[in-house]
């Protein structure tokens, strides 16, 4: 019997073990590096969107805006999906608050 032909035929088998495990292995690392990279931008994502909701509803000085929503204004009579619900009443678009604001 020709031993030589089995060990060459089992030597590539071994090959071809080790070749697919280190294959799994570099698909495991790059799962884990593409979730770690997801997460990040995931993170910067609502960091950016809580910077954006906090400049909505504060002033730069720090003092809150007062609550707002869609509605109409008092003053301009317009329709806008953002007016300012002043504690007297008074429902004012962003443009007609600050005209108010000033005085």
């Amino acid at each position: 019997m020709n031993t030589g032909h089995i060990e060459r035929w089992l030597a590539n088998i071994q090959a071809f073990i080790i070749f697919l495990i280190f294959l799994f292995i570099a698909l495991v690392v790059a799962v884990i590096i593409f979730a770690c990279l997801r997460a990040a931008m995931r993170d910067k994502c609502a960091a950016r969107a809580q910077e954006r909701d906090r400049k909505e509803k504060f002033r730069p000085d720090g003092t809150a805006y007062p609550p707002f929503g869609r509605g109409f204004c008092d003053n301009c009579n317009g329709a806008f999906d953002k007016v300012y619900y002043l504690p007297s009443g008074m429902r004012l678009c962003p443009a007609c608050y600050q005209a108010f604001e000033k005085d």
